[in-house]
């Protein structure tokens, strides 16, 4: 493994008595380990159905070091943890709720109509009687149901009173749509407002606080960085600029970036890695941390050079020196950094 120092001391290698060491990462954050950040995504997802106060739990009793979460706004201006703002495919409001709730509206952010139930019809008293469903049909179904909608309030609750520190990693869904409804501007307000307002109670105002904002808009993410101190992280897709000038440019305001793994490991139709990108590398010479998304321990989401083992992807991020990873098992990366690092201390 290279001994390296990244620019601005984001991380460094320790090599005592001439033996390599895994990286030691500093995240500039009040969270304490210097190993890769380990980001519960929406809980734990492989396990449980998105968003739900059981999979937040679980995956801080699996060690994450922090947990991610999307936030809707319901019509009463109240902020939820969902995957999008639309519901068939994550809750079982149809069967709670009649056809004639459902709506039409032009989805700005993700340019489509969609006809489905959306948060934004319903008040918080109203979505709490839907339960959360798994997505997937090769994941557990049989937690279907079974835990309501959880409120930003209480997941930042599972965080706080988690008997260590753990942090957040909050995205407003669809902040353009959103922004863009009568009521919302009608109560002179964004999503982005109710989502600082919601954090700052409960006490993260600083940029070293255990929260961090992200969006794939860009404008939203600006819009978060010029009205709170909380590190903010620019959230980019396949596909997505990621130039020198785009990396001197978010670097103005970000902390980071969260990035799409094909984005660092490239990989062609057949499932087959075809090379690693200096992503990162370019990322760290401009002060960014980069975390990468999403982990998946199915074989179905890994290379075939990775030989079905989900750790040969972790081992190949690490030797990256990516910042974090977002996975939908936490424990599984957990215990991969356990035995990496604990391996390491016993030489």
């Amino acid at each position: 493994m290279r001994k390296l120092c990244a620019g601005l001391a984001l991380l460094c290698f320790v090599v005592p008595q001439g033996r390599s060491q895994p990286p030691q990462f500093d995240h500039g954050l009040d969270l304490p380990t210097t190993r890769p950040l380990n980001v519960g995504h929406r809980g734990n997802c492989g396990v449980y159905p998105d968003h739900t106060l059981p999979g937040y739990q679980s995956a801080v009793d699996a060690g994450a070091d922090v947990i991610e979460c999307d936030v809707c706004v319901t019509r009463d201006l109240r902020l939820v943890c969902l995957h999008e703002s639309w519901l068939s495919d994550t809750t079982n409001i149809a069967d709670v709720y009649p056809e004639d709730r459902m709506n039409t509206y032009f989805v700005i952010d993700s340019g489509r109509l969609i006809t489905d139930y959306f948060t934004v019809d319903f008040t918080l008293d109203e979505l709490k009687l839907v339960g959360a469903v798994q997505r997937f049909d090769y994941r557990d179904p049989h937690y279907d149901g079974e835990f309501p909608i959880t409120t930003l309030e209480e997941y930042i609750q599972v965080a706080q009173n988690a008997g260590r520190p753990v942090g957040i990693y909050i995205e407003p869904k669809s902040p353009v749509w959103v922004n863009s409804l009568d009521f919302v501007a009608q109560a002179n307000t964004t999503i982005e407002d109710l989502l600082i307002e919601e954090v700052t109670r409960y006490g993260y105002t600083g940029n070293r606080d255990p929260c961090l904002l992200h969006s794939f808009n860009e404008d939203s993410s600006r819009y978060m960085a010029a009205n709170s101190a909380l590190p903010v992280v620019m959230a980019i897709s396949t596909g997505s600029d990621v130039s020198d000038e785009r990396l001197d440019s978010l670097a103005e305001f970000c902390y980071g970036i969260l990035v799409n793994r094909r984005l660092v490991v490239t990989v062609n139709i057949n499932d087959q890695i075809t090379g690693r990108t200096d992503l990162i590398e370019r990322a760290h010479a401009r002060g960014l941390r980069v975390h990468a998304y999403t982990m998946k321990n199915e074989d179905r989401h890994l290379p075939w050079d990775y030989k079905q083992d989900y750790n040969n992807e972790f081992q190949d991020f690490l030797d990256l020196q990516c910042d974090g990873l977002s996975g939908d098992f936490p424990a599984s990366y957990h215990d991969f950094l356990e035995k990496v690092y604990r391996d390491c201390d016993q030489v």
